[in-house]
């Protein structure tokens, strides 16, 4: 299934500081959870430690993108990449990866040459593109205004048949869920426990914008 798509890995344009960059907390768990440290580590960590929301957010790619454009905002290191080409078929030309922490950045780009991973704080920077699924994959609670994070997302980088997916660990963030329940239209809907025994919600959803029939 491939979606009409005005996406692709430039536009990105710099703006005002305000409300809605990457909490310094938030960055320290992102470059720790998402960053490896020595050769094969991504290959070791797929069964122990992160496996099951992983393969859960890819299978949803699969259901509801198929080969359409992505944006993975929170990118890391390049992990969510890893998975989505091993294990969902998506091609390098698919994606486009930001993230606000520039040492992860730069460890994706060396790993994954192929791919576009660019050094962005969506908090305060736009991406002037649109794609078939945005991907929060625990990184949505890390912005200290995640409604104008939503409403960024809807207005500048979802089309009518976007699909947003949002992972984020269970019985946590009642917050941001509560936010998502009011906005969007859940399409799917999975809790997971990777094998390191923590619980994941992992959830597909239409957003306003968003329309039956695509």
């Amino acid at each position: 299934m491939r979606m009409t798509s005005t996406a692709g890995q430039s536009g990105l344009r710099r703006e005002s500081t305000g409300s809605g960059s990457l909490l310094n907390d938030c960055q320290v768990t992102q470059a720790f959870r998402h960053a490896p440290t020595e050769p094969g580590q991504f290959e070791s960590m797929e069964d122990a430690d992160l496996a099951a929301h992983y393969l859960t957010i890819c299978e949803f790619v699969q259901r509801h993108v198929g080969d359409g454009t992505l944006l993975d905002v929170g990118c890391g290191s390049g992990r969510l990449y890893h998975y989505l080409t091993e294990y969902a078929g998506m091609p390098a030309t698919s994606y486009t990866g930001i993230d606000s922490d520039g040492d992860a950045v730069r460890l994706a780009a060396a790993r994954f040459p192929e791919a576009g991973f660019g050094r962005r704080d969506y908090g305060r920077e736009s991406v002037a593109s649109r794609f078939d699924c945005v991907i929060f994959n625990d990184s949505l609670h890390c912005f200290d205004d995640p409604a104008a994070i939503l409403d960024k997302c809807v207005d500048r980088n979802m089309h009518a048949c976007s699909v947003l997916i949002v992972a984020l660990a269970a019985g946590q963030h009642d917050a941001v869920w509560r936010l998502l329940s009011r906005r969007g239209r859940v399409v799917d809907d999975q809790t997971v426990r990777d094998g390191n025994g923590s619980a994941w919600v992992v959830q597909a959803l239409k957003l306003p914008r968003s329309k039956q029939g695509c």
